[in-house]
């Protein structure tokens, strides 16, 4: 039996660390086999080597750029991965190659509603069902817009029907929970996961139906099935994490931006206040710090941007240096330049709005950066108590791109890590961070709404205290929550669960 037969048996049953093997050995002498190209990235996807799986996909649709399946592949790699747009773009060229074809054009439609462009991904599940009324997996993505949109009876209505008879449907049975939790009918949306979930489904089908019968049990006080249920769910997700590589880059990052290098480096000769960072753990707040600033009339919430990432692997670039320790090596004219970039950005974001949000929680990382290329901006830090804050994370259920939120011994040690990184930059950078206490948010609005304008430079405007009604649709996890007025029943989440969080409780107290 020769390599390329031998990897598909292996694949089928599930062994697909030798399948990838035996695909890589197959390749070496037939390198331009497509089918085998993309099926190796296929194992690699299975494995969870996700950066591999993209570039093996990414070499399938270049041998072949005419073979659709390879850029549907390259499509789910990258939006497993996090990314943004890319896996639109790979889905896009799918259905151009093949239109007629249902299957991608519902994929199609689930891509849009991921990039919460709603309208557009309404008439490609539309366009299905006109054509196959009962096409399941159009009938699910049509349903999860509506309850987007907060249609929240329209899209019981189109479920209900088919939720009874349909054995099971990752898409259908998640968003029948969902809709059945926000409507308080959270025994029925129990009952029809836990009979989905008897049926045999993929990892990722199991771990989207669970993660929704976790939320379910959750709201029914039922705090260690709920604990069981996400934790399961997360079991089920791909993506690894490496503490260890974290805790040497904050060592890195430490070490190059320090008093020092502050006293002496070239900054940006752009002193403008428009870009305001809004940065911290994710679910602490940022989506509704955004939201607030967002419903100014002269504040553009950008969401979650790229652009500093992307900045730091310019001055990488251009330097010819790793990033962070190329920052000591940048010229007045090339740390102008790249400041430039990143405003010129944000003009075009909003050139009418004198001030534009960046908030990507990420962006805690490049702080020091963002100060020297733009002395100027804006940095609000969102903090929550940080067990309310793991838990959210964990219950979650973020991408590969955020694969240490899955796993409590990997949350512990990223939340070390980045309040470490924050106390760095609060004892060495020249200007001052704003930090938003997400439970003085919640308990008095109005003064921590007020604080925080100031801190921006911003005239206070009555619009902020009712950011609720603000049109502004939100892409990130937060959707539901941060269109709603500010409540109060997120505050002390994790008492409940606190025999489940005490392994992460010691680490962080631990001095």
């Amino acid at each position: 039996m020769d390599h390329n037969r031998r990897a598909r048996l292996l694949y089928k049953e599930g062994k697909h660390q030798q399948s990838a093997e035996h695909f890589r050995a197959w390749l070496q002498r037939n390198p331009a086999d497509v089918h085998a190209q993309h099926d190796l990235s296929a194992s690699l996807f299975a494995l969870g080597d996700l950066e591999a799986a993209e570039e093996a996909a990414k070499h399938a649709a270049t041998i072949d750029p005419n073979y659709a399946k390879a850029w549907v592949t390259l499509a789910t790699i990258q939006a497993a991965r996090g990314q943004l747009g890319t896996p639109l773009t790979s889905m896009l060229a799918a259905t151009r190659i093949d239109p007629e074809n249902l299957h991608y054009r519902v994929r199609l439609g689930t891509m849009l509603l991921d990039q919460n462009q709603l309208e557009h991904a309404v008439q490609i599940f539309d366009g299905v069902l006109k054509k196959t009324p009962n096409h399941i997996d159009a009938i699910g993505g049509l349903a999860t817009v509506l309850e987007r949109q907060g249609k929240l009876n329209e899209a019981h209505d189109l479920m209900e029907p088919h939720v009874h008879t349909v054995p099971v449907h990752a898409r259908l049975g998640a968003t029948w929970g969902t809709v059945s939790r926000r409507l308080g009918q959270y025994q029925r949306g129990v009952d029809v996961l836990v009979r989905m979930l008897a049926h045999k489904v993929s990892p990722i089908a199991q771990a989207m139906m669970l993660a929704e019968l976790g939320a379910l049990y959750d709201k029914m006080n039922q705090t260690d099935a709920a604990f069981a249920a996400y934790t399961e769910a997360n079991l089920r997700r791909q993506g690894t994490w490496d503490p260890v590589r974290l805790e040497k880059w904050v060592d890195r990052m430490i070490e190059t931006f320090s008093a020092e290098l502050f006293q002496t480096a070239p900054r940006g000769a752009n002193h403008s206040q428009r870009p305001i960072l809004i940065v911290g753990m994710p679910r602490s707040g940022t989506s509704l710090v955004e939201q607030i600033l967002a419903a100014h009339p002269e504040v553009h919430g950008a969401g979650e941007l790229e652009d500093m990432r992307v900045t730091s692997l310019f001055a990488e670039a251009r330097s010819g240096t790793s990033f962070p320790e190329c920052i000591s090596t940048l010229s007045p004219a090339l740390t102008t330049q790249l400041g430039a970039w990143y405003l010129d950005r944000r003009v075009n974001n909003a050139p009418t709005h004198r001030w534009v949000t960046d908030k990507m929680p990420q962006n805690f990382q490049f702080i020091g950066l963002a100060t020297l290329l733009m002395p100027g901006v804006n940095i609000v830090h969102c903090v929550r108590d940080p067990m309310d804050t793991i838990l959210s994370c964990y219950f979650q259920g973020f991408k590969a791109a955020l694969a240490w939120s899955n796993r409590l011994e990997w949350l512990g040690p990223y939340c070390v890590q980045y309040r470490r990184l924050m106390a760095h930059w609060e004892s060495v950078l020249p200007q001052t961070i704003h930090h938003v206490q997400y439970e003085s948010l919640v308990a008095d609005p109005d003064a921590t709404i007020r604080a925080l304008l100031a801190h921006c430079g911003i005239e206070f405007d009555p619009a902020v205290l009712a950011h609720h009604t603000n049109d502004r649709r939100i892409v990130t996890a937060s959707y539901a929550q941060a269109n709603r007025p500010i409540y109060q029943s997120s505050t002390g989440k994790a008492v409940p669960y606190a025999k489940h969080l005490a392994s992460v409780r010691s680490l962080l107290e631990t001095p």
